[in-house]
């Protein structure tokens, strides 16, 4: 009878052994910040209460008369420290390894007077900084606000009841909310109270937009693709492509029609421009092997080769220029050949037309 008894005992320590090996991966590292120390503990109280050692924490006689379980609790504090400002406090019971002692020394440390004080003042600045905008959601607030006001209560540090709500409707700004706001300050709401009209709200708010999105989306596609059917039937039935053909032979189809063609249409389109400058140029016609194979441009491609055609380009400006002809046939052809007087006559109403006379030149 006695083995029987020997053997439930050491096969229930070998669960309690390997529960413990399992809650001790559940036991986040601690950095000794002293923001983290409540959440930090908060979770590691809740991984060793499911391993059943949390009265080792909380009773020293208990932990005296379970010393293995004692140990192990220092062990589970001593890894969760190591890496952070906390470890001294867990090594300074080391030589005797007990875990219980180990935990008070970090109580101790984080929650004695003069920092609780500290602490309370950097919790109080987070909660201050905590709203409910159009950039985030009610339950983010909420959540947020009570895990800040939990906090100092911890601490011993909290509001009082009416400047906690007092807070928490004020940081309220989101416009969505204004009527709730001032629900909670007509009736005279508790903390509890305006919590949960605030979630009310944002459960009204989720269906309301999420039926307004949809009922958009479908009115907005079925106008559209109305426009788009409508807008497609006129395009096509008004282009006729022979009606886009330039003086080159080329389709020149703008692009404001070109959208509306079909697939069939611009592929015949491409073709054919393509296989007729090959042919232009196997002739040596540089002038039209130029064109662009998009035919949105061929009308811009065609003003530029008028511009560059010397036969379109304007006459060069004549200049007036005077010249005298010594040819004495020329000279006396309205006169007579052997009038000397009638020669010099002539020569001067030439000179001076030009501004200058014979006895200028003579002087």
């Amino acid at each position: 009878m006695g083995s029987i008894v020997s053997s439930n005992k050491d096969r229930n320590d070998l669960l309690k052994r390997s529960n413990v090996k399992l809650q001790a991966q559940q036991i986040t590292p601690f950095s000794g910040n002293s923001l983290k120390w409540h959440s930090w503990k908060k979770k590691s109280r809740a991984a060793i209460g499911t391993a059943g050692m949390l009265r080792i924490l909380d009773n020293q006689a208990y932990a005296s008369r379970n010393g293995t379980d004692n140990e192990t609790i220092f062990h589970l504090l001593q890894v969760a420290t190591a890496d952070g400002t906390a470890a001294h406090l867990v090594d300074m019971h080391e030589d005797d390894r007990d875990g219980r002692l180990a935990y008070k020394e970090l109580v101790k440390w984080y929650e004695g007077d003069e920092l609780t004080t500290e602490t309370a003042e950097d919790v109080r600045e987070k909660l201050e900084k905590v709203f409910l905008s159009t950039k985030s959601s009610a339950s983010k607030y909420i959540n947020e606000f009570l895990q800040y006001t939990k906090h100092l209560e911890e601490l011993s540090e909290s509001y009082t009841a009416s400047k906690t709500i007092s807070i928490f409707l004020n940081q309220i700004t989101d416009p969505d909310y204004k009527s709730t706001v001032e629900s909670c300050h007509m009736n005279k709401y508790n903390l509890l109270k305006c919590i949960e009209q605030a979630r009310a709200k944002e459960r009204r708010l989720g269906r309301e937009r999420g039926a307004n999105r949809r009922t958009t989306m479908i009115i907005r596609r079925t106008d559209m693709q109305q426009n788009e059917q409508n807008t497609d039937t006129k395009e096509q039935e008004s282009i006729v492509l022979n009606d886009y053909k330039n003086e080159a032979g080329f389709y020149s189809i703008p692009g404001e029609k070109w959208i509306y063609l079909n697939e069939s249409d611009r592929s015949f389109v491409k073709s054919f421009n393509g296989k007729l400058r090959k042919e232009l140029q196997k002739k040596g016609n540089s002038d039209n092997s130029n064109f662009n194979r998009r035919p949105i441009n061929n009308r811009r491609n065609a003003i530029e080769e008028e511009r560059d055609d010397p036969r379109e380009s304007p006459p060069a400006k004549k200049r007036r220029t005077v010249e005298f002809r010594d040819d004495a046939n020329t000279e006396t052809s309205n006169h007579q050949k052997n009038d000397e007087h009638g020669v010099e006559k002539i020569i001067n109403n030439k000179r001076s037309v030009l501004g200058f006379s014979i006895k200028d030149q003579k002087s």
